[in-house]
C-alpha cells in the first residue's frame, strides 16, 4: 500500500513572519549566517558588561552602523542611563590598548608576571607545609594511641580502628602532596606567558583582529560611554578611552 505524502502549503504572509522571527533571533544572539555547520558569534556577543547596572550589552543595527547597547537601558532608561557605544569605537579602543602593551609590555606585563609567579609559589608552599604538619600530627596521634594501648586504656579493636583511620588520612595527604608537586602553573600564569610570547615579537596593530581579541580578552566593562576596560584572560583589566570620532 503506497504511503500518503502530505505537502504543507505555507502562505507568503506566514513565510515572511517566520523570516522576521529568524532574523530577530540572529540579531539577539549575534549569529553570523552562512558560516557552515557551527554558527559563530560576533566577538563582543555576551561579554560587554554595563558598569552602571551590571547587565550585558546587545548588538544593535543603526542607520550609522553597528552599535552595542545596555539591555536594561533599551527596555527601561530610568533604571540605567548608559548610552550605546559604536562597534568601531570598541574595536579602535582594543587596537590602542594592544599597541600600548606592545610598546610597554616590559614595564607593565613583566612585573605582573613576576608577581603572580611569586604568589603562586607562596600559595603552593603554604599548602605543602600545611599537609606536612597534618602528617606529623598523625605521627603524634599514633604514638599517643600506642601509649594508651600499652597502659590498658584502649582495647585492641578500638586501637586497630583508629590506626586504620589514621593510615587512610595519611594516604589522602600523600596523594595531595604528590598532586601539588605535579601541579602545573595556574591559569593566570599560562595566559600571561601566552600574551608575553605574542607581544615580544608583535608589530603595532593597524586594524582590529577577531582572533587576537578572543585569544586575550574575557570581558569588556563599560565604565562610562567614553571609557571602557578590557578584562584580559591573564587577570589584568586595562582601561581605554573610547575614540572621539567613533562614539
Amino acid at each position: 500500500m503506497a504511503e500518503d505524502h502530505h505537502e504543507a502549503i505555507i502562505s507568503k504572509e506566514v513565510f515572511e513572519r517566520v523570516q522576521v522571527m529568524i532574523q530577530k533571533h540572529i540579531d539577539e544572539h549575534g549569529i553570523i549566517k552562512n558560516m557552515g555547520k557551527y554558527h559563530n558569534k560576533y566577538p563582543f556577543s555576551g561579554i560587554i558588561i554595563c558598569g552602571e547596572c551590571g547587565n550585558k550589552f546587545k548588538r544593535q543595527t543603526q542607520s550609522t552602523g553597528i552599535a552595542w547597547a545596555c539591555s536594561t537601558h533599551l527596555y527601561d532608561k530610568k533604571n540605567c542611563s548608559m548610552m550605546f557605544i559604536k562597534d568601531e569605537a570598541i574595536k579602535a579602543a582594543f587596537v590602542n590598548m594592544m599597541n600600548k602593551l606592545i610598546f610597554s609590555y616590559k614595564q607593565v606585563l613583566l612585573p605582573y608576571y613576576d608577581a603572580i609567579c611569586l604568589l603562586d609559589t607562596d600559595e603552593n608552599l603554604q599548602e605543602i607545609l600545611g599537609l606536612k604538619n597534618n602528617l606529623q600530627r598523625n605521627v603524634d596521634r599514633k604514638n599517643d594511641l600506642r601509649k594508651l594501648r600499652v597502659n590498658g586504656f584502649l582495647d585492641s579493636a578500638m586501637y586497630n580502628q583508629e590506626l586504620r583511620r589514621i593510615e587512610k588520612d595519611n594516604e589522602e595527604i600523600r596523594t595531595a602532596l604528590q598532586n601539588l608537586e605535579r601541579a602545573e602553573e595556574n591559569g593566570s600564569i599560562k595566559e600571561t606567558k601566552k600574551l608575553l610570547h605574542f607581544l615580544e615579537s608583535a608589530d603595532m596593530l593597524t586594524k582590529f583582529s577577531d582572533e587576537l581579541f578572543t585569544d586575550f580578552v574575557n570581558n569588556i566593562y563599560v565604565y562610562e560611554r567614553t571609557c571602557i576596560g578590557f578584562r584580559l584572560k591573564c587577570g589584568l583589566t586595562l582601561k581605554e578611552e573610547v575614540c572621539t570620532g567613533t562614539r
